[in-house]
């Protein structure tokens, strides 16, 4: 599935440059344990209004932004985070994903090497400008060695993992991307799209049993709290119909169906 957005949204827990603010770690703990957006964005406006001159508030303000799709704000914020420290390499790769997300390869690609370039060991710029690679520009080989390069800095960072299933899928090597996909599912036991990938591998080496049982934790799982990383119901109804009928269960093949056609 060519869902860019679907790629970039696991974030690794980040001190503020080494600062104890505990209202900024608060922020923190909104966006990278509950991914409360709007809550967090609430906090960090009452902080920039007090502050207007902390280079990391306005990095994470950018994040939420870009996760509730508020892509223009986002960048504001992102370039106003470099504004003031032009070192900020948090800053420069989240920038990257808010181009890629709005389908500026090049401005992209240029701030994640400008991430990797102060901070070569940030695995979130690898992950990103792979993501770039494979969706945008469909080299999967150079978005291979992005995801292995985030990998070795970053052994358990599950959306490397689901990254790098995708293209062991596509490489035709579905097995490999299993493993993967099991990695993730291990460090995010809820991510309904790691479920979603591992079912539609399972249906493609005809493990329907075990697809079915992806496939029904997908749909249990899928992040209807946030609309921009939801997998369409539909889709899933209908991969699981098509299990159903594979194993003769044609009753439950035609609900799933008709459960598809009402999405």
């Amino acid at each position: 599935m060519k869902i860019l957005s679907a790629l970039l949204i696991f974030f690794a827990f980040y001190s503020v440059y080494g600062q104890e603010n505990q209202s900024l770690k608060k922020t923190f703990d909104l966006i990278d344990e509950d991914q409360k957006y709007l809550k967090a964005l609430a906090l960090l406006n009452d902080f920039i209004q007090d502050d207007t001159t902390n280079t990391s508030a306005y990095w994470q303000r950018g994040k939420c932004l870009r996760n509730i799709g508020e892509y223009q704000k986002a960048e504001d914020d992102l370039v106003k985070s470099i504004q003031l420290d032009a070192n900020n390499y948090r800053a420069f790769a989240e920038l990257g994903t808010v181009y890629a997300m709005t389908y500026k390869i090049d401005e992209s690609m240029k701030n994640y090497n400008k991430s990797i370039a102060i901070n070569p060991e940030y695995a979130f710029s690898y992950n990103g400008r792979g993501a770039v690679y494979y969706y945008l520009l469909e080299d999967y080989d150079k978005a291979m060695e992005d995801y292995n390069k985030a990998l070795q800095l970053d052994p358990n960072y599950s959306a490397a993992y689901y990254n790098r299933g995708v293209i062991y899928r596509l490489k035709r090597a579905p097995k490999i991307a299993i493993i993967d996909f099991t990695t993730s599912l291990e460090l995010q036991p809820k991510d309904h799209k790691s479920y979603f990938e591992r079912a539609y591998t399972y249906y493609l080496i005809d493990e329907y049993k075990l697809a079915i049982i992806d496939f029904t934790k997908a749909l249990k799982y899928n992040n209807k709290s946030n609309p921009y990383y939801t997998i369409n119901n539909k889709e899933i109804y209908e991969l699981r119909g098509l299990c159903y009928h594979e194993i003769g269960k044609y009753r439950k093949a035609e609900k799933d169906l008709k459960k598809a056609i009402k999405e």
